[in-house]
């Protein structure tokens, strides 16, 4: 029993690099928008809906813990599968300028970087030991004007390169002039 439960948390489920590609967009409100994982006090997880535009950079909360399904189910390619629709509907109401305060108050796992406060972000399609049976498409990681990092798992397949790109353009780019 322990040798199956250690032969699954090391089996990697990334997708291949030719699936993500022709994945579509996750739909949300910023310009580059992912469903994330991201490990958090050990072993516990939680599951983001990351959205980026040129003001900055917000994560909702969209699903508490991610287990590692028995078997992959082809349900789990789509990373909307891996998202709370009650959760993901406490949001429905934000407004854009209050957004950062408001999405902080629903929720004190929701994270916001403003602009200039994300110097650098990475991506890699090495396998992430500990995922199972839970399809993968790659890891974003955001590098933060503090030095410490975070680290997003794509769930389902999504696009690692066309996000990575386009989280360099916003990232990057200079602050909007007010």
């Amino acid at each position: 029993m322990l040798q199956k439960l250690l032969q699954a948390m090391s089996t990697p489920s990334l997708l291949p690099e030719a699936t993500t590609e022709a994945s579509p967009e996750v739909q949300g409100p910023g310009d580059c928008n992912f469903v994330g994982m991201e490990y958090y006090a050990g072993i516990l997880n939680r599951t983001y809906l990351v959205c980026a535009e040129p003001e900055g950079i917000l994560g909702y909360r969209v699903h508490g813990l991610v287990a590692s399904p028995s078997f992959p189910s082809p349900n789990t390619r789509s990373p909307m599968s891996y998202v709370n629709p009650r959760l993901l509907g406490k949001y429905q109401s934000l407004t854009h300028p209050g957004m950062p305060k408001a999405a902080l108050a629903l929720d004190r796992a929701n994270f916001v970087y403003l602009s200039g406060t994300v110097p650098g972000v990475a991506a890699t399609r090495a396998p992430k030991w500990g995922m199972g049976n839970v399809c993968y498409s790659g890891r974003i990681i955001f590098t933060l004007a503090s030095g410490s990092t975070r680290e997003f798992i794509l769930l389902g397949a999504q696009p690692l390169d066309s996000i990575l790109g386009q989280l360099e353009r916003l990232t990057m780019s200079p602050s909007p002039a007010t």
